[in-house]
């Protein structure tokens, strides 16, 4: 599997993003999650990436999410032209978008809720997605991803608060 791995800030990733191709069908919908494991005090930035890749190619898979997003920076992982795996139904023409730590007990906060938000808001306004077409992983899995205490009315109203 290859990887982009490449660690970016908010203003960085504003500015590949305004320079990406995303291909001859961009993606047109996002798709939230948290990673769980490793939670937010685990998270060891390239090591931890390290381990996400070898586990996902342990189970097979060919790619990834496409971000993933911490209190270091947003993570480049699979390529956003490439449709990703990490939500099944959903995997097609979406960007899968992992947020660091376990979210079932407590929202988003400091530097990752900033990145997250701020990631989120760029790849909206980039590609014309509206909220209709922001999913979390639960859509479409048994799952609590992104996390009990992530709503969709939450993660709306903190969006309005993003320049």
């Amino acid at each position: 599997m290859e990887i982009i791995n490449l660690k970016l800030d908010l203003a960085e990733f504003k500015k590949y993003v305004s320079e990406y191709y995303f291909g001859s069908e961009p993606a047109n919908k996002l798709v939230i999650h948290h990673t769980w494991r490793p939670t937010a005090k685990m998270w060891k930035g390239q090591k931890s990436i390290d381990g996400l890749k070898t586990y996902y190619e342990k189970k097979g898979w060919s790619a990834g999410p496409h971000l993933f997003i911490a209190r270091d920076g947003i993570w480049l992982f699979t390529p956003m032209r490439n449709d990703g795996i990490h939500a099944k139904t959903l995997n097609h023409c979406s960007i899968g978008i992992e947020v660091v730590g376990d979210y079932d007990k407590r929202k988003w906060s400091g530097k990752t809720k900033e990145n997250a938000l701020g990631a989120i808001k760029i790849l909206m306004d980039s590609l014309g997605i509206p909220e209709e077409e922001i999913y979390f992983h639960r859509d479409v899995s048994p799952k609590t991803c992104p996390g009990k205490a992530i709503t969709k009315e939450w993660l709306l109203e903190e969006l309005k608060n993003v320049e």
